[in-house]
């Protein structure tokens, strides 16, 4: 009997006990060398890793990677604006991070700070106004949005709750009442 034979003779239940035991090794075999590509020897154990989760590992650590590099493109254009005056050279950076678009924070932060350099150093209204409201439209639920519209004279959308004002009240209302002051 053939391998073959004796795989479908198992499936079959007319392979002999001894029959049985080959195949039952020669398939443990198999499995131990597909695994064997597919895993890491750490220690005295094995971890299996599949190769779709050390895909995965692999596009999360690159996409952190361009979030810390979006991330440290806005710290040096801040560096360039403020503490060295080069308004152009921040403008650059800014336009890199929105342009690269991985990180949605710092791609909202760098639209805030244009528009703002664009307002308040450029003076140039009309491409304030047109990346204030790219801001704006991408972004709407962002507190820099809120700043966008302040800056642009639009009313600011008040969804959102302010939770130290919230606190704040109530810890006067408490004041109040325990105290009878008025107001």
């Amino acid at each position: 009997m053939n391998n073959n034979e004796r795989i479908e003779a198992f499936f079959n239940n007319e392979l002999t006990e001894v029959d049985k035991q080959r195949v039952t090794l020669l398939s443990e075999k198999q499995l131990a060398a597909v695994s064997a590509a597919d895993s890491i020897a750490t220690g005295k154990t094995t971890t299996v890793l599949d190769s779709a989760a050390l895909a995965a590992k692999k596009e999360k650590e690159e996409k952190d990677k361009k979030v810390q590099l979006a991330q440290k493109k806005i710290a040096l254009a801040e560096l360039l604006f403020f503490n060295f005056n080069k308004v152009d050279s921040a403008i650059a950076e800014y336009n890199q991070v929105i342009n690269d678009g991985n990180d949605s924070s710092s791609t909202i932060r760098a639209l805030y700070s244009l528009g703002y350099i664009y307002m308040s150093v450029k003076e140039d209204t009309s491409r304030a106004d047109s990346v204030l409201n790219r801001l704006i439209e991408n972004y709407p639920e962002s507190q820099h949005a809120d700043g966008a519209r302040k800056m642009l004279g639009l009313p600011v959308v008040q969804n959102q709750v302010d939770s130290a004002k919230v606190i704040y009240e109530e810890a006067e209302n408490a004041y109040f009442e325990n105290y009878n002051v008025e107001k």
